[in-house]
C-alpha cells in the first residue's frame, strides 16, 4: 500500500483517470463531461452510431480500456505547456478524440487483408 502512494504517477495516469471517472458515453451517444471536462457538467451528442458508440464503451459507460489509454495518450499530446498555445478546451479535446478513436476503428474494420487483395 505504501508503495502505491509513494509512487509517481506519470502524466497518461493522472488523464487515464480522470478520464474514467469524468468521461460517461450513453448507448444512443450522448455524452456527459464532469470535472476538469465541463464547467459543472457537459452534454452533447455524437455524431456516432450505436453499434460504433457500444463497442467503445462499458457497460457503466465508462471507455474501454484499450482505448482508454489512447484517448489518455491524444489527451497528452494535444495539451501544450505553454498557455499561449492551448488551442482548446478540455471538453473540446476529449470529444475529438472520442470521434478519432471511432473512426479508427471503423477504418480497422474495413480494412481488406492483403491475401484477398493478392487473390483478386
Amino acid at each position: 500500500m505504501t508503495e502505491t502512494i509513494n509512487k509517481p504517477l506519470s502524466e497518461i495516469d493522472v488523464w487515464k483517470r480522470l478520464l474514467e471517472a469524468n468521461v460517461r458515453l450513453y448507448p444512443d451517444g450522448f455524452y456527459r463531461l464532469n470535472g476538469i471536462f465541463g464547467h459543472s457538467t457537459t452534454f452533447g451528442y455524437l455524431k456516432a452510431t450505436k453499434k460504433e458508440i457500444q463497442e467503445i464503451r462499458n457497460a457503466d459507460g465508462t471507455i474501454k480500456e484499450p482505448l482508454l489509454i489512447k484517448l489518455a495518450y491524444f489527451m497528452k499530446s494535444r495539451r501544450s505547456r505553454d498557455r499561449e498555445l492551448i488551442i482548446c478546451d478540455n471538453n473540446v479535446l476529449v470529444v475529438l478524440g472520442i470521434m478519432r478513436i471511432i473512426e479508427e476503428a471503423n477504418m480497422s474494420e474495413n480494412e481488406v487483408p492483403i491475401q484477398e487483395v493478392i487473390k483478386r
